[in-house]
């Protein structure tokens, strides 16, 4: 499954620990830097394998076209066409078949407390450009392991 990479405040190349990821998803691979208001720099990457959603729609990090946030994702989670069934009642729409997406609008849509609705083995990292917030979780069980380093205000994280 995919592997996923980040950092905050960190002055790392992060091509390199995509490079030293390159067995966790040969797919696709792409890495994005996010300069802060406060200055800071943030960079989210990600080796894609392909699974669900075979598209290049679902590559991550993965968006929104009004970039509310970014997503990088490692895992899968197994409700997500029912989650997907319930945004779209609540009148969210979608652009891929992808858990991804879901993921994604799960965020986007209901928060962080929206990840108690996720059944699955998941790892992520979530930007939201609204209220600059980065989020890192995984599931309950820690089946996809999160690991980081935080010191300092200085944050790097892989999966």
């Amino acid at each position: 499954m995919c592997g996923i990479v980040g950092s905050y405040n960190f002055d790392i190349p992060i091509d390199a620990f995509l490079a030293s990821q390159m067995h966790r998803g040969p797919d696709f691979v792409a890495s994005e830097r996010y300069t802060l208001p406060n200055g800071k720099v943030l960079q989210l990457g990600h080796n894609r394998l392909k699974i669900i959603c075979l598209t290049d729609d679902a590559n991550q990090p993965f968006t929104n076209p009004s970039r509310l946030g970014y997503l990088v994702f490692n895992g899968e989670i197994y409700n997500y066409r029912e989650l997907k069934v319930e945004l779209e009642r609540e009148g969210v729409c979608f652009r891929t078949t992808s858990d991804t997406e879901v993921l994604f609008q799960v965020l986007n849509h209901w928060g962080i407390d929206g990840i108690q609705r996720c059944n699955g083995m998941f790892a992520f990292a979530y930007f939201n450009t609204q209220n600059n917030i980065l989020l890192l979780g995984r599931d309950r069980f820690g089946v996809k392991p999160l690991y980081y380093y935080l010191d300092n205000h200085r944050l790097i994280f892989s999966s």
